[in-house]
């Protein structure tokens, strides 16, 4: 399994007419194997029980075709991506964007705890918004990236109404938690394919819109950094080391 968590090169494999579990383990490819280490077929004792087709999964290390030679056939379909047992799918923009969307969202959860609601009404002065305004305002930008993502088109109208909310820390905090868990959700049910889709009217395709995102967070805690400063809170360890 280290094999595939590493590399993450998984073929799909359609079987037809079933394999037995002795042919299954041992085929060079199976885990029972000992001549490539490859975390072999998964499913094989599945597609015995009933002999139909059944699509399980192999990993053949960096080599795009792989030759598989045993009495009964199997076909290689290079252009699907399926998952072995106990695992789940992750499109590209999961695997390489969203720790980094995840990441910001941690460092603003970090804010918040050292907060209280008394805090949200501190303002640097002048024309600036409140505290409480600002991280209002982070969560509005959040809804309006994930309904992009969701209907392809921006809209950037949204405000949030509810009552209170830029001055309950509790609230807040629940918004976010809300917020984050549908964008992980709206982006985990793409395709790779999904990701080359354009949003209106920008153009952006998909995956430059996370990317458009991700900087928008970067850019809305390096504001909230100032604030922390002028109120000579310590900032963390980590939120220093990414953010300044």
């Amino acid at each position: 399994m280290e094999v595939y968590k590493e590399r993450r090169q998984l073929w799909h494999v359609q079987v037809r007419n079933g394999l037995t579990q002795s042919e299954a383990n041992s085929h060079p490819l199976s885990p029972a194997s000992s001549r490539n280490g490859s975390c072999g077929l998964a499913a094989f004792d599945q597609a015995e029980k009933n002999r139909s087709v059944k699509n399980v999964l192999l990993e053949k290390g960096r080599n795009p075709i792989i030759r598989v030679d045993v009495k009964r056939s199997i076909t290689i379909l290079e252009s699907h991506t399926l998952l072995l047992e106990g695992e789940k799918y992750m499109n590209r923009a999961m695997q390489e964007k969203w720790p980094w969307i995840e990441g910001t969202h941690s460092l603003r959860s970090q804010l918040l705890e050292s907060l209280s609601d008394a805090d949200l009404a501190f303002s640097l002065g002048g024309e600036n918004m409140t505290l409480g305004a600002l991280l209002r305002e982070d969560g509005e930008v959040e809804y309006s990236y994930i309904q992009s993502l969701k209907t392809l088109k921006e809209d950037w109208s949204y405000h949030h109404t509810e009552a209170g909310l830029e001055s309950d820390l509790t609230q807040i905090k629940a918004w976010y938690h809300t917020l984050d868990e549908e964008m992980k959700a709206t982006l985990a049910a793409f395709s790779d394919e999904d990701l080359s889709k354009t949003i209106d009217p920008r153009g952006f395709t998909v995956e430059l819109q996370l990317d458009v995102y991700l900087q928008a967070q970067l850019i809305f805690l390096g504001k909230a950094s100032v604030y922390f400063k002028a109120m000579n809170r310590a900032l963390s360890q980590s939120f220093q080391d990414y953010i300044g």
